[in-house]
């Protein structure tokens, strides 16, 4: 198979798995299935980048540790209940992952109401 031949596929692939809803996106990365997780994670990184850097004020840091949180998402999604939202569940691993963060100035995080509520011992991830 040519190479446009699979990357013609693999849009396709990642165009479908966009239409998705978190659960089925959520099944689908379990059983293996990459580009789920990809569509998974380009839907809610924004929302996930934008909760970083409102607490830690640096680029850097926020690029940082979204990849950090994308790595840990990835490797515990299976213990993901469906308690709570998806959106919900991977803005609590940010927040704890900016917490437990070696590499960031932890005096400059930004606390506000709405971190506080996740601080308060609730962080899972």
């Amino acid at each position: 198979m040519g190479s446009s031949v699979i990357r013609d596929h693999e849009e396709r692939m990642t165009s479908v798995a966009a239409t998705l809803d978190d659960s089925t996106l959520i099944k689908l990365t379990l059983a293996g299935h990459v580009e789920a997780f990809a569509a998974l994670m380009d839907r809610h990184k924004t929302a996930v980048r934008r909760r970083i850097f409102a607490m830690v004020r640096n680029t850097d840091d926020t690029d940082d540790l979204l990849q950090e949180v994308q790595l840990r998402v990835w490797r515990h999604l299976s213990a993901f209940r469906s308690e709570s939202t998806f959106r919900t569940w991977i803005i609590r691993v940010a927040i704890s992952e900016m917490v437990q963060s070696s590499h960031i100035d932890h005096d400059s995080i930004v606390v506000n109401a709405a971190n506080m509520r996740v601080l308060d011992g609730k962080v899972r991830a």
